[in-house]
């Protein structure tokens, strides 16, 4: 990404973030998700204006080094690059697209409706093409971060998830291996994941097997526990949780 496009995508997220804010100020006031939107909007926009603040930073220090080169204003462009990263690679978590995708230009899902409910930790998605999800924080620590995602109906004639990423090389990348465990085989199947085109897998693992120059707090994303049912099929190396069956009505 050249620094224009760093400093208009910083700027973008400001403006996409404060538009979430406003859609808050018209929402009614006794309305229970206004709390929450307005926390997650508030915490969206203040990410994206630290983005734009050291893009910005960053910016003037390339131009004071393309200026005036020297060891000094070289130091200070990559001290301002390493700066800059970091709430850059914040912002990244808002890139994870779940349900129908639709395809004008770049990989989207339009959403009807978001809401949550802090008692259980569930996000519940409306989709404008109809159905609905929920997304569910089943854990989460400094270890790892575990997602239940569950659809009201299957998505038919398209993927029902997407991630972004960034790749250049097996050092400078969000993600550079894939991993997947395909349906009776007895071990894994790895590769970069430039070359990979496509399993039907139980399990699929995406991460790196050395440091990135690009984003050192990536983590490894993994799928897994997929099922045609109300409850995930887990692991068999993960006992599965304690489930209380819903009474009948």
């Amino acid at each position: 990404m050249n620094m224009m496009n760093f400093v208009r995508t910083a700027g973008l997220g400001v403006l996409l973030a404060t538009g979430v804010l406003s859609g808050c100020a018209r929402a009614p006031g006794d309305d229970p998700r206004r709390p929450v939107l307005e926390t997650y909007a508030a915490i969206v926009l203040a990410t994206y204006e630290d983005t734009l603040q050291a893009a910005k930073a960053l910016d003037a220090s390339v131009d004071a080094l393309l200026a005036a080169p020297s060891e000094q204003t070289l130091a200070d462009a990559r001290d301002k690059w390493r700066a800059a990263r970091i709430p850059y690679g914040q912002s990244e978590a808002f890139r994870f697209y779940g349900g129908p995708i639709d395809r004008e230009g770049r990989p989207h899902v339009r959403f009807k409706e978001v809401s949550f409910d802090p008692k259980t930790r569930t996000f519940t998605l409306t989709f404008e093409k109809g159905g609905s999800a929920t997304v569910r924080i089943a854990k989460a620590d400094t270890n790892r971060m575990a997602l239940d995602v569950a659809f009201d109906k299957g998505i038919e004639n398209g993927p029902f998830a997407m991630l972004r990423s960034m790749y250049v090389t097996e050092f400078n990348n969000d993600m550079a291996r894939i991993a997947v465990r395909e349906r009776e085989a007895k071990g894994w199947r790895e590769e970069n994941i430039m070359k990979f085109g496509k399993a039907h897998a139980t399990d699929i693992w995406m991460g790196r097997l050395s440091p990135s120059q690009h984003n050192t707090s990536s983590p490894d994303v993994v799928f897994n526990s997929f099922s045609d049912g109300p409850y995930p099929k887990r692991p068999k190396s993960e006992p599965p949780p304690t489930i209380v069956p819903k009474k009948a009505e």
